[in-house]
Order: C-alpha cells, then structure tokens, then sequence
C-alpha cells in the first residue's frame, strides 16, 4: 500500500516518501524540497529545492520515472483568514553530462493549479495521467501534449489524508478515492458505464486504499489499524479479510 502523506510540520522532518512505477528510483520529502535517489547505490540524482521567499511547502511527491514526477507545492497565504494556496509542478528532469564529466540536471516545470480542491494531501501518476487528491475533491488530470489539463473531477467527502489510488485494467483507467460515508471507497472507471463501484470497506475511517496493478483488486485498511480488506473493484465484493496483530510495548 502506498502511504499517504503526512502534515509538514517543520522544515527538517521527512514529510513524504515514493518510489517510481519500476521500483528502481524513489523520492523523498522534506518541507524545503525534494531529492530523488537511485534504489540500486543509493545515490542522490536530483534536488530541488522551494522557493524561501514565498514560503513554499512540499507537502508530496510522485515519481513515475527516474526523470518525469509531480510534487505538490503549498504557499502560505498572507491575507488574513485566507486559505493557503495549492499547486502540482508536473517535472521533467534532463541530466547530461558536462566537459568536466560531470553531471547536470535542468528541471523543466508544468504547474496545474488546484482551485476549489483545498488542502491537496495526494497525487498518483499513471503514464499520461495524474490523480490529484484534494480536502473534499478529486481530480484526474491528463498531461496532453505537455500541458496539464482537468478530465474528471470527483466528489470525495473529507480526506485530509489524501488517500487516492491509480491503476489500469485492459487498456481502462481506474482510480479509487474516499466517498463522503465514513470508510467507504468509490472506485471509477474512465469512460465506462456504470463508471463507479461503491465499496463500504469499514466502520472506522479510512487510513489506506491501494489498487493491484491491473487495477481489478482494492486493499483497505480502517483507522483501527486492526483489518486490512480485498475487494474486487468490478462488483465491489468482499475477497478477503485479514487481522492484523498489534503489538505494544509498555
């Protein structure tokens, strides 16, 4: 299961961690940037650094490939009570090597604004799909021909965790995100009719929602932390249940 992304709370702590679609390169966040590292020496290939003069945030990031990834950027807001602003910078790194052998990366930007989406707490990418998960909205975005633009938004109810989930099955998109009932999950399908499954996962809210790689299973966990369920995401039946055993030091 993909974790969801914590509240910053200060600019040292590690506020997210991702790795790419292969599993070869993941990314890790800090409030003041980002780095992406190679999983097979462990060695650092990209940092970004935010913008301290705005006050600019990475809340999380999601890394398709060693060199596409999308990281979600929160500025403070200095009118008062106003909410704080987010936006999705869609990154294409390009390294090359230098006259000195060494090597240079340049980072070109797409940025998607997120208006009407609150606090954005998670965002999946899926080739030229990116999910983006926001306080009570979803959005799925297509980045056709470089620039991001809205295909389908979807009513979440409260997810201050950013849950969301980005798969596909035989050539169809599916995605699943929190519905506005307590632990339960609407899973979609791009251009299909009916084109969602309701599944009402748990009683508790939800912490965790993953789909398999072809898109067909769904996993589940409630803020309980005691059972994670499967669910076929064509029906929405109940596959499996498992305990999870807790166990506590004192």
């Amino acid at each position: 299961m993909s974790s969801p992304s914590a509240a910053v709370a200060t600019k040292t702590q590690l506020a997210h961690v991702a790795f790419s679609s292969e599993a070869s390169y993941f990314v890790a966040c800090r409030a003041s940037g980002l780095r992406v590292y190679s999983c097979d020496k462990l060695v650092e290939l990209v940092y970004y650094r935010c913008n301290v003069v705005t006050g600019d945030e990475v809340t999380c990031a999601e890394l398709l490939t060693e060199s596409n990834l999308a990281s979600v950027i929160r500025t403070p807001n200095a009118a008062d009570g106003a909410a704080d602003v987010y936006r999705v910078h869609f990154m294409e790194l390009q390294r090359k090597e230098t006259k000195e052998k060494q090597i240079k990366t340049t980072v070109a930007f797409k940025t998607l604004g997120t208006p009407g989406l609150g606090a954005v707490g998670g965002v999946r990418l899926l080739g030229d799909h990116m999910l983006v998960a926001g306080e009570k909205k979803a959005v799925l975005v297509v980045n056709g021909n470089g620039d991001p633009q809205d295909k389908d938004e979807r009513t979440t109810g409260p997810n201050p965790l950013g849950l969301c989930a980005l798969a596909i099955d035989q050539g169809t998109l599916v995605y699943a995100l929190p519905r506005g009932e307590k632990g339960a999950v609407q899973v979609c399908r791009s251009g299909s009719r009916p084109d969602s499954v309701d599944v009402h996962a748990h009683d508790s809210s939800l912490a965790c929602i993953a789909l398999s790689g072809d898109g067909r299973l769904l996993a589940t966990a409630g803020s309980k932390g005691t059972l994670v369920r499967i669910f076929s995401t064509h029906d929405g039946s109940k596959l499996q249940e498992e305990y999870v055993l807790l166990n506590f030091v004192g």
